[in-house]
């Protein structure tokens, strides 16, 4: 039957008006993808940093400031820590954690599609990470270079829905959008300041995403389950360096010698109170008092006092006398807001919600005021901190008691935790300790967990700048204290994490540490559930860690370990470097492994020759140790005697080649080393050939290229790889000698 032609027509008519259609609305989203983009590069919200500023002609862009923090990954398996002391390590065993950089977040994000939640405490960098993800993402997808069609940021703290936030955001209706999810990125940030009547409806909106989404939020917060899980880690001293150097230029190096360890681990870890402590260094009047004082409410007082004092001044030029009065206005206007907030359990207040508070948008420091379509003007804080801190200083002044009742239930002293804290050490701070008794006597007789209250109890001691040892604020609490530690750490065995225990980390407790280290009635595995948390604290608990050393005869070679896991600045400290030199003569073959690795880790160029002295221990581990501790110090003094080892000794021939490998340019210089580490790549021990595969990469010499590519033959997979790997180090340095010599080798399958 013949198909009418005019039906044919129709048809084609039809299709081709549905591949127009198709073909036009791909063009339309195209232009709406880049739109996204390059708003979002011109976007304030993600563009600049969020705290007060000094002059308002600076603005701290995040492309020019962000200094790369590290996070970590728990990792579900449990690994044993250390093949010693047998009896022990049974029963204590710590969670893995890998560490990440933030480049290889991006790179695992571009690879496949992930539902990812980045944790971390206030003030560690949540936000300023997320703002630069969504600045580096949004850069890359419009250079082609991310897998991304475009990339969506959104303050969670000022949406009720995920969905009515983008419509007002990017003008984009919600039901377009939906079916195109699948190739976009939503960085969404702050889950922890979600208002508590939104917080379902966001989390039901996160679930039903078909994107890659990165959510942030506090530690504590519960969140929708996720395919993967990081936390921020604390500041290590590299990158506070890099971040004083970002603001301070060659001030910074002033800087830093005044912050000096105590200071460095109580705030220097924090970012928010770094970057604040380092704007505040800008002005040279402001710099002799800066560190004077260690609590944490201290130095928060001082950086909001300088500061709106600062902020004042530049408005009221002609009028310095003044300053003081209304910078205690504007504080006082911000303390009265912190409190309805946290009385009513909101990040943010519409404006119609505060009452009896005069609101000036021109003493906006530490407030932020945006216009949300639906529901009108709303403030909120430029980080949590300030809220809680804010609200701390106005309990302290118009009355604390009926507040604290309120909040009295295990939700609600967690959530108002940081509150309390600051509260007790500003009350301690102007001399009201038996206000403070009573607030943590309150706290104690109340119904709340044990697993809750005393852990809070103990923060507040160490945020006063007490230990529980010396504490006089609740008869017996310390010993009372110590059965529920002991509780916790029995009932779950295994673990090394406990809420008793992260309390004393928390509060910095050194000598309550110490004290139940010493206590005769803890059994061995609890102590050491304690002991291996200590490398937590940094330079902080060195002195404790060498006094375990030199007398606790259990615990010993754990005590050298932690003050591996601390590392370099060990270093800094000649009686811990005396103490672990001392412990490589040790009879405890554990201990004197951990003590060589330590002295490795410290990288004080005293233990050199003490550690090649224990390259003859009677111990191959021992010997292991002592050779790759020399590598990691590099002292060209340990090129000879490592080199004795590659040619001899057979059972630690790899360590020593890995040795001459970190030691690195140096060991070039020796010809000697270089043809035995050649020589090396054929040993019938495979671990060998591998090593030194690896150190010849390192060192990048020339006369290593032939006998590399020779070993790409080799029986043994890891070797090949290892001579692979090797060959294009010594390529990035110089590529023309490899390009030469596979070539004339006529290897050009490798070329």
């Amino acid at each position: 039957m013949d198909i009418p032609s005019a039906f044919i027509q129709h048809l084609l008519n039809k299709i081709c008006d549905k591949v127009y259609s198709r073909i036009s609305d791909w063009f339309v989203w195209k232009k709406i993808e880049k739109r996204i983009l390059e708003n979002n590069l011109k976007d304030p919200d993600i563009l600049y940093f969020d705290f007060p500023y000094i002059d308002d002609d600076k603005k701290y862009q995040i492309n020019e400031y962000f200094v790369e923090v590290q996070l970590e990954e728990p990792v579900s398996e449990i690994e044993q820590i250390s093949p010693g002391n047998e009896q022990v390590s049974e029963n204590i065993r710590r969670e893995k954690r890998r560490q990440i950089s933030v480049g290889d977040l991006i790179k695992e994000l571009e690879k496949c599609k992930h539902y990812v939640v980045i944790t971390g405490e206030p003030g560690a960098g949540k936000t300023t990470l997320a703002r630069y993800l969504a600045y580096k993402f949004s850069e890359r997808t419009l250079k082609r270079e991310s897998s991304f069609n475009s990339v969506f940021y959104i303050r969670l703290q000022d949406c009720k829905s995920i969905w009515k936030y983008i419509k007002n955001k990017y003008d984009i209706e919600p039901h377009k959008l939906k079916d195109r999810c699948s190739r976009y990125l939503f960085i969404l940030d702050g889950f922890d300041e979600v208002d508590s009547k939104s917080k379902n409806k966001i989390i039901e909106e996160i679930k039903s995403l078909r994107a890659s989404k990165v959510v942030t939020s506090r530690v504590f917060t519960t969140h929708p389950k996720a395919d993967k899980k990081y936390e921020i880690s604390k500041l290590d001293d590299a990158t506070i360096k890099k971040l004083a150097e970002k603001y301070l230029g060659k001030d910074a190096g002033v800087f830093l010698q005044q912050l000096d360890a105590r200071t460095k681990d109580y705030f220097a870890r924090n970012p928010l109170i770094l970057t604040m402590l380092c704007l505040l260094f800008t002005k040279k009047e402001n710099r002799n008092s800066l560190f004077k004082k260690l609590r944490r409410v201290d130095i928060l007082g001082e950086i909001v006092d300088k500061l709106s004092i600062q902020y004042v001044s530049l408005r009221n030029k002609n009028r310095i006398d003044y300053d003081s009065k209304l910078s205690a206005c504007i504080l006082s206007m911000h303390e009265k807001v912190a409190y309805i907030m946290i009385e009513q359990g909101t990040r943010t207040l519409l404006g119609t919600d505060i009452k009896d508070v005069e609101i000036k948008d021109d003493y906006l420091i530490f407030l932020r005021k945006y216009k949300d379509p639906y529901d009108g003007i709303k403030y909120t804080f430029i980080h949590d901190l300030f809220r809680e801190y804010f609200a701390a200083r106005y309990l302290s002044k118009e009355g604390w008691r009926e507040w604290l009742k309120s909040v009295l239930n295990e939700k609600g002293l967690l959530e108002v935790k940081e509150v309390v804290k600051m509260l007790c050490a500003i009350l301690h701070g102007n001399g009201r300790d038996e206000e403070v008794k009573e607030l943590l006597r309150t706290i104690y007789d109340s119904n709340v967990d044990t697993a809750v209250r005393y852990p809070v109890i103990c923060e507040c001691i160490g945020e006063m700048g007490l230990s529980l040892c010396e504490q006089e604020f609740i008869e017996g609490f310390d010993k009372e204290y110590r059965r529920e530690l002991k509780f916790g750490f029995e009932r779950r065995v295994r673990a090394v994490s406990d809420p008793f225990l992260d309390a004393l980390i928390e509060a910095r407790d050194v000598e309550f540490l110490e004290i139940l280290l010493r206590d005769s009635t803890l059994t061995t595995p609890i102590k050491l559930g304690i002991l291996l948390r200590l490398d937590e604290m940094g330079e902080l608990v060195i002195g404790l860690l060498i006094k375990i050393l030199k007398c606790e005869e259990k615990l010993r070679d754990w005590a050298a370990w932690e003050l591996m896991e601390i590392g370099e600045p060990v270093g800094r400290y000649n009686e811990a470097i005396d103490a672990l030199i001392e412990s490589l003569k040790d009879k405890d073959e554990e201990v004197r492994i951990n003590a060589a690795l330590a002295l490795g880790e410290a990288k004080n160029r005293k233990a050199v020759e003490p550690l090649i002295e224990t390259l003859k221990d009677e111990s191959r581990k021992v010997r292991e140790s002592a050779a790759l501790a020399l590598g990691v110090i590099g002292d060209e003094r340990a090129i000879k005697p490592l080199l004795e080892i590659l040619k001899k000794d057979d059972e630690i021939r790899w360590a020593a080649a890995k040795a001459l490998g970190w030691i690195g340019e140096p060991v070039g210089k020796n010809k000697m080393v270089i043809e035995a580490l050649i020589g090396a790549l054929r040993d019938k021990n495979e671990e060998v050939g591998e090593a030194a595969a690896w150190a010849l990469g390192r060192i990048g010499d020339a006369r290593a290229v032939d006998p590399l590519i020779d070993a790409l033959e080799d029986d043994d997979e890891n070797v090949r790889k290892a001579a692979a790997k090797a060959l294009n180090s010594i390529a990035s340095k110089s590529p023309d000698i490899v390009r030469k010599a596979l070539k004339r080798l006529d290897r050009s399958d490798l070329k």
